[in-house]
């Protein structure tokens, strides 16, 4: 039985405001940190395929665990792109921090600094997989193109 992947973002904040007074010393701290979590399809262009699907579409886009092609899905079945084509894993941390002091030398003077900083990672984990397409189920053999291309680049430095 083949259960279908959970999609989605999921989000956390945490924020924080700290003050307090020492006296003549003033001091100051905020912080943030946020993290993203995003699991999103690995597909290419099946969009495309799933907005040329007329209203009254009555073909099957899997039987028999099988994902079909036709006259109107000839490229991608949208179905088998979402459920079998792999998926990118994303993870985001933001962290954020800034410190104020300020001390009162004495009336109408007063020294104050800041430090800041901005953290960041960024993650990716992509897996793909191909899927089989067949225009019939009795099909043995799959009629997908392979995704296999091999490109050379050239640099040529004067």
């Amino acid at each position: 039985m083949w259960v279908t992947r959970l999609f989605g973002m999921q989000r956390y904040n945490l924020r924080s405001n700290v003050t307090t007074t020492l006296g003549p010393v003033k001091l100051q701290a905020l912080l943030a940190f946020t993290q993203n979590n995003t699991i999103s399809p690995t597909g290419g262009a099946f969009e495309i395929d799933a907005s040329r699907t007329p209203p009254y579409y009555y073909y099957k886009m899997k039987d028999q665990g099988k994902y079909l092609l036709n006259n109107v899905l000839s490229e991608f079945n949208p179905l088998g792109t979402l459920e079998g084509a792999g998926r990118n894993k994303y993870r985001n941390h933001n962290f954020v921090a800034n410190l104020n002091a300020q001390i009162n030398l004495f009336d109408g003077l007063s020294l104050r600094g800041i430090v800041g900083v901005d953290v960041g990672n960024q993650t990716r984990y992509t897996r793909t997989f191909q899927v089989p397409y067949y225009y019939k189920v009795e099909d043995e053999k799959n009629h997908r193109i392979s995704l296999t291309r091999k490109k050379l680049y050239r640099q040529l430095e004067l």
